[in-house]
């Protein structure tokens, strides 16, 4: 708390190790509210799939499951459903949803995060996800820009390279994000 005081910091993300119950997390929330203001942001990465960090609650279908029903609708629903988890706790900041443009097989680090391979699929999927959290409340952050598609590395461990020329960029890894600025 002192170290949030003296540095003035409003923003935090809290990761797995900070979560063990719905209580607790609510009561965490509170606490950094407390310390540092009422409009203080408070993230957590919950996309559903296997990145939900509160294993209390319901698990929600992976990005590239709502992909592969293409149902832009319940894609909407479900991040709706995904925030207000978030909110019931305090949290009011997701680091989702993923847009990445899931075309690389060896990639280690996206698979079931993509709402999959197609970059038109994923800008409607991830306006979608955006939706829900906007009609539930909670700040919503689009990841990995430019783009954690096509690389074969893990970025938590190494600095991959995408080796393909500006225009092939524009129709692929970064489409999703510029319609969905």
């Amino acid at each position: 708390a002192q170290y949030l005081r003296q540095g003035g910091i409003t923003a935090v993300c809290l990761f797995g190790k900070n979560v063990q119950s719905a209580g607790q997390l609510r009561q965490l929330c509170a606490d950094l509210r407390e310390v540092m203001g009422e409009h203080a942001l408070i993230a957590l990465d919950h996309e559903g799939g296997a990145i939900v960090r509160p294993d209390f609650w319901p698990f929600a279908p992976s990005a590239m499951g709502l992909g592969a029903a293409n149902d832009p609708q319940l894609t909407e629903e479900v991040n709706a459903a995904l925030a207000r988890q978030l909110r019931s706790v305090g949290i009011n900041w997701n680091f989702a949803p993923v847009l990445d443009v899931n075309v690389n097989p060896a990639n280690p680090v996206i698979g079931e995060r993509a709402f999959g391979a197609d970059a038109a699929l994923v800008s409607r999927h991830g306006a979608a996800a955006l939706r829900g959290h906007e009609r539930e409340g909670v700040a919503a952050c689009v990841k990995h820009f430019p783009g954690h598609g096509d690389t074969s590395l893990d970025s938590h461990h190494d600095l991959p390279h995408v080796a393909k020329t500006r225009e092939e960029l524009e129709r692929g890894e970064l489409r999703p994000f510029r319609e969905n600025l």
